[in-house]
């Protein structure tokens, strides 16, 4: 048979004990057939009677709360129905399904709904049904309720109080409304009196909690203005929710008054010397006549109907009002009986009799009992070691999974242990727990080992630190694992540096004086010292680094510790000291190695500490080779992104390598420059403009200028946050120095040439013929008889060609390349070294002059009067003397050997030579006394002679002298002797027109 199906109910609502008609499908085949009659959840198959498999009727239980369900009916025939809509509850209304049960069916089905109105039912409420007391008065208020309105009369005294006029409202709201239903209603409603529902104001009644009126209307409100207006809500918590009172704003009687009045009444309504009089002067002193007459009305009416109540409960209700009577009856007739039978303690044989089947149940199964509780104790045994084989296999299992390096496992087993038996009190347990934990020591003791274990990646270490940590080691694993690299850092640094100084104290080296290849040289220690530990501390720097880093930000996992190492310090604090000692440590091994001058404030113990290096020569040229090293290195840091405070001391370090190899491949260059003298080779270049040079020259200004861009692109270059030396003073200063330094050597250089040229003893005097220049570029002139060199007067005049030629071309280019390379302002520099080699120039210069003046002077008086000549004589004049003759191929001879190797110079060496030779005539003619008759003639042709084949090279002096000579000469008596002058120097002339060619300003012919 089919289930029961509910499908019509009438009425759908109602309170407890409604009768309520049940229309459906295989309802039951009869009153016996059915099982159960669930309405909202309440069996009420007592009140059920069935009429036909299609309708019963029945009462609605008592619903104690609201609950949820359905409207079941079941039966013998079809069994518990089914429901298939369900119920709303709102506030204090049940909505729930009707079930029918029946035997031949089962439990139905419901798709209609019935709705339970529950109220709260006080002590003097009618119900037609029963009652559950136990939950009397719970979610109620904890003062008692009022047992009487405060309005029983229905009065309101507004009448009596003046409203507020409706202009002056419109006055004060001109766009507002005082009508409850208008948009524009705000707060002028309060002042405007004349309202349709007054509500009251009195605090006076107690009022229904809004916390079970939210409960009991969850999507409902006490707001008369809201869509969702619930007006049992507002009666529940108002006591007078359509009127309102403002008597409180009216002068009330005080209550002496009253007493002084009525001494015998009370204006309580409950007390049995009610006054009404009082009454209405204590609530309604202000109200109307006819207020009063309307009022009496209404309380005859609420009486009237307070008396039919009752009475029409009774009839609706007469079936349940018997059924409960017959109940009670039963239950008096039953408790009646069993007092008779058993007395009226009735619990008291019930207790004994269970007592005593208790004791013979024992009696008769003890031995099966004990064998049952020892069976029990060995299963639970077993159970036990079943159970916790987890704890008994743990010891093995450790070891297990530490040899297979299965470490998670392990430490995952550890924690499952420790949460389950660290505080059992069990022995066998705290035994076995015990041993675990020992293992587990050993196992920390392992992982310690290995994170000291080095080098290793910051991963391995970090995976180490997670299994310490879960593992709940003492200490901060963490934190010991950043000490100890850097521990073993400084270690590392330290063992470098001892590798490399016993390394260099037992191979000594030389220095190699060549500075141009230095890649052909033998690195020296201190540089593969440098090398090696920039490297190292690149390579292995970074994982202290990381580590910290990670420690720092909570990558690792982190453990408190409160240790006195500590000392107070934040981590932070105390990792940026590591790191500032490690960088401290690396830049002062460096300086020790190459830098030991900047390390004068250190301690003798940090001295001792940093060891002793010993004397390297050298290391000039490998200086630029550990700059990038140590570049290299600050670079990489850099890549860490770590703070500017913390990189200080490299930066410093840079800073104060770039300075000291500045300096230094400078100072070799001028060493280099001084040295030139020993690779000079004597041969000579000859050009128009500049005359015969070497290459003397050219190689001082390629070492100048390969010192400059080595400098500029191993030193001077600035990688990110390097300082840039010439920002300072002090290094501008420097460089300054360094390069008048550079420039000034090739002038020592110069003058050491020079020094050697005249220290040179030289015995022979110039008695030979010299050679006619010759043209080629490559040979050079004036040799000396022993071997290919020129001659000491040659190289004077080369040395100075070669100072003439540094001063006007390699010089300026020189301050040009200062300008390429960047170097600061070199104006003064260049002044000075100007001046400098102006000044050898000068210095070489007198020094040839002197040279060659002195032959030539020192040779006209013996000529003059070779022969025993006497100006005294009478002889006749046949040509111009010859020591004048004499005199001018001597000046010839140093015309061609200056012209042979500077042409520039020929002019400003014979100037020197003819005022020195002409000094020298007029002195001798001052020695004569007097020149008469030929003498005169021929001291004139002479004079005239040699001043016509000098007049190019006269100079003030030189006219001076002349004019001196001219002085003690007289004058032609005789026009024929000045005739025979003239004569006798035009022979002259054309005698010795080629010789005198050289000395034509015009220039100069090469034969």
């Amino acid at each position: 048979m089919e289930p029961p199906k509910v499908t019509g109910l009438s009425p759908k609502e109602g309170e407890p004990g409604t009768k309520v008609t049940i229309r459906g499908e295989n309802l039951g085949t009869s009153q016996r057939d059915l099982l159960s009659l669930s309405i909202c959840g309440v069996e009420c198959l007592m009140y059920a009677e069935w009429h036909s498999p299609s309708k019963i009727v029945a009462r609605c239980g008592a619903v104690r709360v609201p609950q949820y369900g359905d409207v079941i009916v079941t039966t013998k025939s079809g069994g518990k129905g089914t429901c298939t809509v369900q119920f709303k509850v709102s506030v204090r209304c049940i909505v729930w399904d009707v079930i029918v049960t029946t035997k031949s069916g089962g439990k139905g089905t419901c798709t209609v709904q019935f709705k339970v109105s529950v109220r709260c039912i006080g002590l003097t409420d009618e119900s037609a049904v029963w009652v559950d007391e136990s939950w009397f008065g719970k979610n109620r208020p904890t003062s008692p309720s009022q047992l009487y309105p405060d309005d029983p009369l229905r009065l309101s005294d507004e009448s009596s109080v003046e409203r507020f006029p409706t202009a002056e409202l419109l006055e004060l709201f001109p766009e507002g409304s005082g009508d409850i239903l208008s948009q524009e209603n705000i707060v002028e409603s309060q002042l405007y009196l004349d309202i349709p529902l007054r509500l009251s104001d009195k605090s006076s009644g107690e009022r229904f909690p809004t916390t079970e009126l939210l409960e009991l209307f969850p999507e409902g409100s006490g707001d008369i203005l809201s869509q969702v207006f619930e007006p049992t809500w507002s009666q529940l918590y108002m006591d007078n929710p359509l009127r309102l009172s403002d008597e409180s704003s009216v002068e009330r009687f005080l209550t002496a008054e009253l007493l002084a009045l009525f001494p015998e009444g009370s204006g309580d309504i409950l007390s049995q010397v009610f006054e009404p009089t009082w009454y209405l002067l204590e609530n309604h002193h202000g109200a109307r006549f006819d207020d009063l007459k309307t009022g009496l009305a209404f309380l005859r009416r609420k009486v009237s109907t307070h008396d039919e109540g009752p009475l029409a409960f009774m009839k609706s209700n007469v079936s349940s009002v018997v059924s409960c009577l017959e109940a009670l009856e039963a239950l008096r007739a039953a408790l009646e009986k069993d007092v008779q039978a058993l007395g009226w303690d009735l619990a008291t044989p019930a207790e004994q009799a269970v007592q005593k089947a208790r004791e013979e149940a024992f009696g008769l199964f003890e031995e099966t009992l004990a064998r049952k509780e020892k069976a029990d104790a060995t299963r639970n045994a077993l159970g036990v070691l079943q159970r916790y084989r987890f704890l008994f296999n743990l010891p093995a299992n450790i070891e297990k999974n530490i040899r297979k390096g299965d470490y998670e496992m392990v430490i995952t087993d550890y924690a499952r242990a420790r949460s389950l038996f660290h505080d059992t009190e069990v022995t066998v347990f705290k035994r076995v727990y015990q041993e675990v934990e020992q293992r587990i020591e050993k196992f920390r003791e392992t992982l310690l080992r290995k994170l000291k274990e080095q080098p290793s990646t910051v991963d391995e270490q970090k995976r180490l630190v997670k299994f310490l940590v879960n593992l709940e080691t003492p200490s901060d694993p963490a934190w010991q694992c950043v000490s100890h690299n850097k521990s073993w850092l400084l270690s590392v640094l330290n063992e470098t540096k001892d590798k490399h100084i016993a390394l260099a104290s037992a191979s000594p080296e030389t220095r190699d004086p060549s500075v141009f290849a230095p890649a052909h040289q033998d690195m020296p220690c201190a540089v593969k010292f440098v090398v090696d530990l920039t490297e190292k501390f690149t390579e292995h720097f970074p994982n202290m680094w990381r580590l910290g880093q990670a420690y720092l930000t909570g990558q690792l996992h982190i453990r408190e510790s409160s240790e006195a190492s500590d000392k107070g310090f934040p981590k932070h604090i105390q990792f940026k000291n590591m790191v500032h000692e490690v960088t401290v440590r690396l830049c002062s091994l460096v300086r020790m190695s190459i830098l030991p001058e900047t390390l004068h404030s250190t301690s003798v113990h940090q001295l001792q500490t940093l060891g002793t290096w010993p004397k390297c020569e050298g290391l000039t040229p490998w200086l630029p080779y550990c700059l990038r090293s140590i570049r290299n290195c600050f670079s990489n840091l850099l890549k860490l992104e770590m703070p500017d405070d913390m990189l200080s001391t490299l930066q410093q370090l840079i800073f104060d390598v770039k300075v000291h190899a500045m300096k230094t491949l400078f100072s070799q260059a001028s060493q280099d420059i001084q040295n030139l003298d020993e690779r000079e080779t004597w041969v000579v270049e000859i050009d128009d403009i500049n005359g015969g040079t070497t290459q003397l020259p050219l190689l001082f200004e390629n070492r100048v200028v390969e010192t400059l861009q080595l400098v500029r692109e191993t030193v001077l270059m600035c990688g990110p946050k390097e300082t840039d030396i010439f920002l300072q003073i002090n290094v501008q200063a420097a460089v300054k120095q360094s390069s008048q330094s550079l420039l000034g050597a090739f002038a020592l250089a110069l003058e050491k040439m020079a020094q050697a040229v005249s220290n040179k003893e030289n015995d022979n005097k110039l008695n030979k013929q010299l050679s006619p220049r010759m043209t080629l570029l490559n040979q050079s002139m004036f040799m000396d008889d022993d071997n290919d060199d020129p001659s000491d007067d040659a190289k004077c005049l080369i040395i100075l060609s070669n100072c003439s030629f540094t001063v006007k071309s390699v010089i300026p280019r020189l301050q040009d390349a200062f300008i390429k390379y960047v170097y600061p302002d070199m104006q003064l520099v260049i002044k000075s070294s100007t001046g400098r080699f102006q000044e050898v120039s000068a210095k070489l210069f007198s020094s040839y002059v002197e040279r060659k003046c002195d032959p030539v002077v020192g040779s006209i008086e013996p000529r003059m009067y070779a022969g025993s000549f006497n100006w005294e004589l009478e002889y006749k004049s046949t040509g111009v003397s010859p020591y004048i003759k004499q005199t001018i191929m001597d000046m010839i001879e140093i015309h061609s050997e200056v012209f042979a190797v500077s042409p520039p110079l020929v002019s400003k060496v014979l100037t020197r030579v003819v005022e020195a030779v002409v000094e020298e005539l007029a002195r001798l003619h001052e020695c004569v006394d007097n020149y008469e008759g030929n003498a005169n003639i021929q001291a004139t042709l002479n004079i005239r002679a040699l001043e016509d084949a000098l007049s190019a090279f006269k100079t003030s002096n030189t006219n001076k002298y002349f004019m001196t000579c001219r002085g003690k000469l007289k004058p032609f008596p005789n026009p024929k002797d000045a005739e025979l002058v003239n004569d006798l120097l035009k022979t002259f002339k054309n005698q010795m027109w080629l010789q005198l060619l050289c000395f034509k300003e015009e220039g100069f012919v090469t034969v």
